[in-house]
């Protein structure tokens, strides 16, 4: 699977608040909000995820990981897809380990595209990389559990991705600020 890509041998720490932790209801559709962050000065990645219950519009779990560059350097040229690619898959596992669907909202649009014919019954990106390759096949593999992408434009105010942002730029240092939900 994807973590066999690039995750072995590389520190990954997946969390979720105790304070923010609810029991997910297997026949409820919820809001997954993705993002990953890129430091070229430190040589790592992060990703970060955020699972919202709508109804109540609360964070009930967040997820985020590191990825060292200098472990895998050829996912270096990729930047900050790579950890995208991850949030979205890690996301899924989550869902899968629950039950649940999410809908997926993301800012970088090749998550969609690469996986476009089950998501939007389009003709899909080539994958050009054995990375974006084995991030389709993941995405194909946990295909239960999503239930829609949708994009967000980043950094232009949506609370949760705004605050997913912030959970991946600040484990890379290119993120000092806090955001409040």
């Amino acid at each position: 699977m994807f973590s066999n890509l690039f995750c072995n041998n590389i520190p990954l720490c997946q969390i979720s608040s105790s304070n923010r932790t609810m029991l997910l209801e297997s026949d409820m559709v919820y809001d997954a909000y993705v993002d990953g962050s890129f430091s070229a000065k430190f040589d790592k990645g992060s990703w970060a995820y955020t699972i919202v219950e709508n109804i109540q519009d609360v964070s009930i779990a967040e997820g985020v990981g590191m990825l060292d560059y200098t472990l895998q350097p050829e996912l270096r040229k990729l930047r900050n897809i790579a950890t995208e690619c991850c949030a979205v898959v890690e996301a899924l596992k989550y869902a899968s380990q629950h039950g649940c669907k999410l809908n997926i909202f993301y800012d970088y649009i090749g998550l969609e595209r690469w996986v476009w014919d089950i998501t939007d019954n389009q003709v899909p990106w080539q994958c050009k990389n054995d990375f974006t390759w084995e991030y389709r096949q993941d995405v194909i593999a946990f295909e239960k559990y999503l239930n829609k992408m949708i994009w967000v434009k980043g950094h232009a105010g949506n609370k949760w991705n705004e605050y997913t942002d912030d959970l991946a730029t600040r484990l890379t240092g290119t993120n000092q600020k806090k955001v409040s939900v």
